[in-house]
């Protein structure tokens, strides 16, 4: 887990100083190593942060016959590929996963990125075909920014590594902010980033740019919707997702440095800890495995009574932090400027206190649960889509059965889903698009103080019906849930020189599951059944029947009503800073509303986190 920058420069001499700029202030992405490269009109620049072969050897940018390479992520087969290169007649003489990609591209071209398993973007300088070749992984756990910056096209880890380039203006992108404010936070499911003129790859996309030409291309290389093979027969399913999910945590203990993992006490962090300390035991002689956990003592969110259920299980080494407001309030100017762009929820600044806890520990491999919820039916949302999708295939006795159990299992949460059900009947009969407009949607986002300024599809695609668990999935795969948090995910980690697994999103076992009919993910109303019966007798008892979920939750609201005044002043300033966005006066009509009934006050946190995002990075709208 590294930081990349890259600079070709058009029509103007190369100046060594600025990647030296770039990498400098990614310093927290690879304290362990750097370097720099310069060949015509092309630097290359890189932070190690070291993983594999902690020997000098694992340098980069690193050379291998005809290509450079400046490389952020794992490849975490490497070492089967190391295999097959070698019996292809490759020589080798490094450890590292970052020499396997060079001689697999030398190989195989492109088609490199179709035998890798793992997270990366990376940027090869090819000199014989006078070609930069980038690529960001097929799920986007790592991130790749690219700029045009007066006569410097520019590649990057991190957006913040263009504001110190000359010719850089910090202007915000509004349609992006728009999205942002809106839609919860929604934001990275576009190539557009909240800074105007600054894109990214998008997952499974990669970038080839001509020297001699001074122009370049961008292809999708991956899309999860054309490798979803629905299967006719289902087999040993809950067999084969054990499978999958033991070799890609196997894959992710590969590593020359400590493993740890992020401990929630929910489903997924939980099923990681417990399968990862099983291999643990049978590959490192019984060295115990080290855990973090956000914990909350006397709040409702508080799950220590489940973290302690896994804790006593596996017997690992446990670590738990306690986020205050206070601890909040000292460091919401370095978060932002971490994160790049605002977020919508505490929820990071809890991930924050559990990846700084593990480089305090000398923990720096952390496996992390995200990309489960999104893909196996975990969130709440999901129960309307299945309710849904067994109306819509005339499962008439099965939708009223499972209604039924829903309602005994999820009392405590349930919500009344006929509604939900009568305006499917009607989408039948009436496009989706034009009962919407019948309904006034976009009219009652103005009342609630958001100005409608456009609209680029987002909201149809947020707000259209999905007919089916799996179409549900790729929505919040590929648009409202996953690309934020790995976002989230690779800011927090990284700003504390730590690197992030995700066990849940290695390829293979997504596709597998997203492949399996939704009777297999949802079964008898619950949620994330597939897993629960996986890992039957490996999960602790209290865990596997966990129904409620709290997310990566903190108490957001009480945090807020004990600083009122503080947090009035900053929603104030906020507030200011997006005038053409919002009607300030019924936003602040809102917010007292909500402090006097006790509501959430998650919205109002978004416009404070932009505003403190602007006068961060000294934008201009």
């Amino acid at each position: 887990m590294c930081g990349i920058a890259g600079i070709v420069y058009q029509k103007s001499d190369l100046d060594p100083k600025d990647i030296v700029k770039m990498t400098d202030l990614i310093f927290h992405r690879g304290p362990d190593d750097f370097g720099h490269y310069y060949d015509r009109n092309v630097a290359l620049g890189h932070r190690r942060l070291s993983i594999l072969d902690l020997s000098d050897k694992g340098k980069q940018p690193m050379e291998y016959r005809d290509a450079v390479i400046i490389f952020n992520g794992e490849i975490y087969n490497y070492v089967e590929l190391r295999k097959k290169l070698t019996g292809k007649g490759y020589q080798f003489h490094t450890g590292t996963d970052t020499e396997v990609i060079l001689a697999a591209y030398d190989a195989w071209g492109e088609k490199c990125l179709d035998m890798f398993n793992g997270m990366w973007s990376f940027l090869i300088y090819d000199k014989k075909k006078a070609i930069l070749f980038g690529a960001r992984d097929r799920l986007g756990v790592k991130p790749f920014y690219y700029a045009k910056i007066g006569n410097k096209f520019c590649i990057a880890s991190e957006i913040k590594e263009f504001t110190v380039l000359d010719g850089w203006k910090s202007k915000g992108n509004k349609n992006r902010i728009y999205d942002f404010i809106a839609f919860g936070g929604i934001h990275d499911h576009t190539r557009e980033t909240l800074f105007q003129d600054v894109f990214q790859l998008c997952p499974g996309e990669k970038l080839v740019y001509d020297l001699n030409k001074d122009t370049y291309t961008i292809d999708r290389w991956y899309d999860l919707r054309e490798h979803i093979k629905h299967k006719s027969k289902l087999g040993d399913y809950k067999k084969d997702f054990k499978n999958y999910f033991l070799d890609s945590v196997r894959f992710r203990l590969r590593s020359d440095v400590n493993v740890g993992s992020c401990l929630s006490g929910g489903l997924d962090s939980s099923a990681i800890v417990c399968i990862m300390s099983d291999l643990l035991k049978e590959t490192n002689g019984g060295d115990k495995q080290q855990t973090i956990s956000a914990c909350y003592p006397g709040k409702a969110i508080d799950e220590q009574e489940y973290i302690d259920e896994v804790i006593n299980k596996t017997n690992v080494v446990s670590h738990k932090v306690y986020p205050q407001i206070e601890r909040f309030l000292e460091d919401v100017d370095k978060i932002i400027w971490h994160q790049d762009e605002p977020f919508g929820s505490l929820s990071i600044y809890a991930q924050w206190e559990v990846y700084k806890a593990a480089r305090d520990n000398d923990i720096t491999v952390l496996l992390d649960g995200q990309g489960s919820d999104e893909y196996m039916a975990g969130y709440a949302s999901f129960h309307k889509v299945y309710f849904r999708e067994l109306l819509c295939r005339g499962r008439l006795i099965k939708l009223y059965r499972d209604l039924k159990r829903y309602k005994d299992k999820y009392k405590d949460y349930y919500y009344s889903p006929y509604r939900d059900l009568l305006e499917t009947v009607i989408q039948r009969v009436i496009p989706w698009g034009i009962y919407d407009r019948l309904k006034g949607n976009l009219k009652k986002m103005r009342k609630t103080g958001i100005i409608d300024t456009y609209n680029d599809g987002l909201y149809q695609r947020m707000t259209a019906k999905k007919m089916s668990v799996r179409e549900e999935a790729l929505c919040e795969m590929g648009c409202s849930s996953l690309p934020k948090l790995l976002h989230h995910q690779d800011r927090d980690s990284m700003a504390h020189s730590v690197e992030a697994r995700a066990p849940f999103l290695d390829y293979v076992l997504v596709e597998y599951v997203m492949s399996l009919p939704s009777d297999v993910k949802i079964k008898d109303a619950v949620t994330k059944n597939l897993m629960r019966e996986a890992l039957y007798g490996i999960l602790p008892k209290k865990i596997q029947c966990r129904y409620d979920k709290l997310g990566f939750a903190t108490p957001m609201d009480e945090w807020i009503r004990q600083n009122q005044e503080l947090f009035e002043s900053e929603l104030t300033k906020g507030l200011g800073a997006l005038g053409e966005f919002l009607d300030r006066n019924v936003i602040l009509k809102k917010y007292h509303e909500a402090i006097r009934k006790r509501t959430s006050l998650a919205e109002f946190f978004r416009y404070v986190c932009v505003g403190r995002w602007i006068k961060v990075f000294h934008i201009s709208l």
